[in-house]
C-alpha cells in the first residue's frame, strides 16, 4: 500500500512553510494520495545541512511506515507534478533544470532504495552539492538511472599529454585580428584537482595574454570563452554545465561585424557583438597552449588539435599533439611555427571513446516557486565559502573514490532531537533538531 514520507528540510522561511503545508495538504489530498509531511527544522548553531536533514526525515519516515519519501525544497509549490508511486528514484523538479544531471529540489526514492546507498552525506554544510554526491551514490551503487551514450573518437598514437600541473606549449601568434579568422581545437579533459585556497579553478586550453584573449575549462563544469573589444571591454561565451569530457570547439571572428561565434560539437552554443573592434591581440608575440601566460592555471588532458585560418579558411598553423620532434608539436602547415613543449610527457591517453552519462529519470512537472535571496553563483565565484568548499570536497575527494559513503550517511547521521510534534489530523509531524559537532 503507498504511503509517501514529505521530508521538508528547513530553517527560518516561516511564511514559506505556512504557504507550502496548506498547499501540500490541498494537493495530495485531491490526488488521493495516503502522505505525512515530515518538517525537519534545524536550529541556528551551525551552518544549514540539507543532507543530514533528509537523512533525519527518511528515518522518520521509515517509523511511520511510509513506502516511498520525497525530499522537497520548502519554496517549491506543486502546480502540476506526479507524486505516485515509483519502483526507482524519480526527479519531479523538472521544468527549469540548470544541468541534465541534476537532482536537487523534489526527488522520489522507494524506502529500499534510498537505503541502499546510505542516504545522502551528512558533510556537505550550506548551500551545494549535496545533491550531485546523491547522484553519484546513486551510480555507484547501481539505482536504476536513465542515461546516453557519448562517442568520441580514439586516440591510438603517443600524444602529449598536460598534467594540470606545470605542462604547457607555446607557440608564436600568428593571428591577424584585423580580418576575419577561425580557432579550432579538439580535447580530451583529464583528472584534475581543485585548488581550495582559490575561489575558482581555471584550466586555460589557449591564452593570449595583455587583455587575455582565452578558452578554458572552469570548475564550474564549463567552457568559457574570453575575449577583450579595443576599448577594454570584457566579454565572455560560456556553456551550461556539461559532464563531457571531449570538445571539439571552434572559434570564428567576423571583423566585419566585430563579432566573436563559440561552437561545441558542432552547434552553436554563443555569439558577441562587440562594441568596438577586437582587441588588438596581433601585438601578442605568443600563444600559451595548456596554461595562462602568468603561468598559475594549467590544463589536464590532451589538446589533440589546435588549428588557425585565415579569412579565406586558409590554414595559417596546425598542430597535432600526435605529431612532435625534439620535443616540439610540428606545424603540419609547414610553416615551421612549431610549438615547443614543457613539463609535458608524451604517451598513450586512455579515452573513453564510448563515455555514458548518466542523469535521473524524470517526471514532467511544473511548480510555483516562492522568492528567496540566491545563495548560488556571482560574479564568477561561489556567493559563499561553503559552498567552494563543498565544491572541491566533492570533486577531490568523492569524484576520485576517497570518500566512503558507507560510512557516511543514514548510519552515522548524528543529531539532537529537541522537540517532536504531530499536528491533531495527524498529516504532519515537526521535527526540531540540532547538530553535534
Amino acid at each position: 500500500m503507498y504511503k509517501l514520507g514529505v521530508v521538508v528540510p528547513y530553517r527560518n522561511r516561516d511564511e514559506h512553510l505556512s504557504e507550502f503545508i496548506g498547499s501540500m495538504k490541498q494537493y495530495l489530498t485531491r490526488k488521493g494520495i495516503d502522505f505525512t509531511l515530515i518538517i525537519v527544522e534545524q536550529d541556528n548553531d551551525t551552518a544549514f545541512n540539507r543532507g543530514a536533514l533528509c537523512n533525519i526525515g527518511y528515518k522518520e519516515a521509515k517509523m511511520l511506515r511510509c513506502t516511498h519519501v520525497v525530499f522537497h525544497d520548502v519554496d517549491m509549490i506543486p502546480m502540476n507534478v506526479d507524486y505516485s508511486e515509483s519502483d526507482k528514484p524519480i526527479h519531479l523538479a523538472s521544468d527549469d533544470l540548470p544541468f541534465e544531471s541534476y537532482f536537487g529540489g523534489v526527488t522520489l526514492f522507494p524506502i529500499r532504495d534510498f537505503a541502499k546507498i546510505n542516504g545522502l552525506s551528512n558533510n556537505y554544510w550550506g548551500w551545494g552539492y549535496e545533491d550531485d554526491d546523491l547522484m553519484h551514490r546513486c551510480i555507484q551503487k547501481g539505482i536504476e538511472l536513465d542515461s546516453r551514450v557519448v562517442k568520441t573518437q580514439k586516440v591510438d598514437k603517443d600524444i602529449v599529454i598536460f598534467n594540470g600541473i606545470n605542462s604547457f606549449a607555446k607557440m608564436k601568434n600568428v593571428l591577424n585580428v584585423h580580418r576575419d579568422f577561425t580557432i579550432k581545437t579538439s580535447i580530451v579533459l583529464g583528472e584534475m584537482t581543485f585548488d581550495g585556497d582559490k575561489p575558482s579553478d581555471v584550466f586555460p586550453i589557449f591564452n593570449i595574454s595583455g587583455y587575455d584573449f582565452e578558452l578554458a575549462y572552469t570548475s564550474f563544469s564549463r567552457l568559457v570563452l574570453k575575449v577583450f573589444d579595443s576599448k577594454t571591454k570584457f566579454y565572455q561565451i560560456y556553456t551550461d554545465i556539461t559532464k563531457e569530457k571531449s570538445f571539439d570547439i571552434e572559434i570564428k571572428h567576423i571583423a566585419k561585424l566585430d563579432s566573436i561565434f563559440l561552437k561545441i560539437n558542432g552547434k552553436e552554443v554563443g555569439r558577441q557583438k562587440l562594441e568596438s573592434s577586437i582587441f588588438n591581440y596581433n601585438s601578442v608575440k605568443s600563444i600559451f597552449l595548456g596554461a595562462d601566460n602568468s603561468l598559475e592555471n594549467f590544463f589536464s588532458g590532451i589538446i589533440k588539435t589546435f588549428t588557425i585560418l585565415d579569412e579565406a579558411d586558409n590554414v595559417v598553423t596546425e598542430l597535432d599533439s600526435t605529431n612532435t620532434v625534439n620535443y616540439k608539436i610540428v606545424d603540419k602547415n609547414g610553416s615551421k611555427n612549431n610549438a615547443p613543449l614543457f613539463n609535458t610527457s608524451i604517451s598513450k591517453f586512455d579515452v573513453d571513446t564510448k563515455q555514458r552519462l548518466y542523469f535521473p529519470y524524470r517526471r514532467k512537472s511544473r511548480f510555483r516557486r516562492l522568492k528567496h535571496e540566491s545563495s548560488g553563483f556571482n560574479g564568477g565565484r561561489w556567493e559563499s565559502d561553503l559552498t567552494r568548499w563543498n565544491e572541491v570536497r566533492y570533486h577531490n575527494e568523492v569524484c576520485k573514490g576517497y570518500a566512503d559513503p558507507n560510512t557516511d550517511g543514514l548510519k552515522n547521521t548524528k543529531y539532537k532531537l529537541h522537540n517532536r510534534k504531530r499536528s491533531e489530523d495527524r498529516s504532519v509531524v515537526k521535527l526540531n533538531i540540532g547538530f553535534n559537532l
